[in-house]
């Protein structure tokens, strides 16, 4: 079945959009295709996720960036033999982890802080998905598990769990988020940065648990 506007699938566009021995304007076209196609989902991820973040105001160019650097990156991505629908549910995981990345980028410099305790034990490595799980993509058994496990937390658990896990990076020994995101979700919680390296352990131990008895 073709892609549901009658245009080209993502595949081709992106080839399209990454053919430097084509015309300019060609490029253009096929990445205009593209936009039009996944800008509405992309700026309903990023409000959803990130408007804490960088402010319902700051989407929009989140979003124009994103789609700047997937023009950039085009001849990047890599999929064959994949259905329009398996393109798309593809293709917008892969805008959303530009996006991420663009998120990130606008705090790259800003002092940091620590949100891990030293004491707490790695964390599992498909716990990072729990709070970034698409309804566009299939869900694996272990991370429907995560998702169900986190509703047995707290609001507020489940609020620190979300957030955190945005700015974990696996492997590293020092977890840090910025200062400011840190502020920000101390202010909403009305809390401290201790309580809340507290909450974050406690609920992570909590969804340990709960795979680990259902796996």
């Amino acid at each position: 079945m073709p892609p549901v506007d009658g245009g080209p699938d993502d595949c081709e566009l992106l080839c399209r959009m990454a053919d430097h021995s084509s015309d300019l304007s060609a490029r253009r076209e096929a990445w205009g295709v593209f936009y039009e196609r996944h800008a509405p989902h992309v700026y309903r991820a990023c409000a959803r996720a990130h408007s804490r973040l960088i402010g319902i105001d700051g989407v929009p160019d989140a979003v124009s960036e994103t789609f700047l650097r997937a023009y950039e990156k085009a001849r990047t991505f890599e999929l064959t033999g994949a259905t329009p629908e398996d393109q798309k549910r593809a293709v917008r995981a892969w805008l959303m982890r530009i996006n991420e990345n663009i998120v990130r980028d606008y705090f790259r410099n800003a002092p940091t802080v620590a949100f891990v305790d030293d004491s707490e034990l790695e964390e599992p490595r498909n716990a990072r998905n729990a709070g970034r799980t698409s309804s566009d993509g299939p869900v694996d058994g272990r991370t429907r598990l995560i998702e169900e496990g986190l509703k047995q937390l707290s609001d507020r658990e489940q609020r620190v769990l979300r957030e955190t896990v945005f700015w974990y990076v696996d492997g590293a020994r020092q977890q840090r988020m910025p200062h400011a995101a840190m502020e920000r979700l101390m202010k909403e919680l009305n809390t401290t940065a201790a309580n809340i390296r507290q909450m974050r352990a406690r609920g992570m131990a909590a969804l340990r648990q709960y795979v680990l008895d259902r796996s």
